[in-house]
């Protein structure tokens, strides 16, 4: 009867632990969650930076190239680039 009684008892104090470990665990999960969000929002921003600027890059390229060649149409078959 005793040990009946005493592993009731442990039982009921692991489930109480439990219970209260629980909710703490649970914030501690969806602050780490929100904070991983937020580094990869931040990373996502970054790269998109970088692409914007790997497109201006691209634009003055080009019209460096158009400036340089101001007399040939844009659009030429690709034999006539051989001159």
């Amino acid at each position: 009867m005793s040990q009946e009684l005493s592993e009731k008892a442990e039982k009921m104090l692991l489930e109480d632990e439990e219970l209260i470990a629980t909710p703490r665990n649970d914030m501690l999960l969806q602050q780490q969650q929100q904070q991983q969000q937020q580094q990869q929002q931040q990373q996502q921003q970054q790269q998109q930076q970088q692409q914007q600027q790997q497109q201006q890059q691209q634009q003055q390229q080009q019209q460096q190239q158009q400036q340089q060649q101001p007399q040939q149409p844009q659009q030429q078959p690709p034999q006539n680039n051989k001159n």
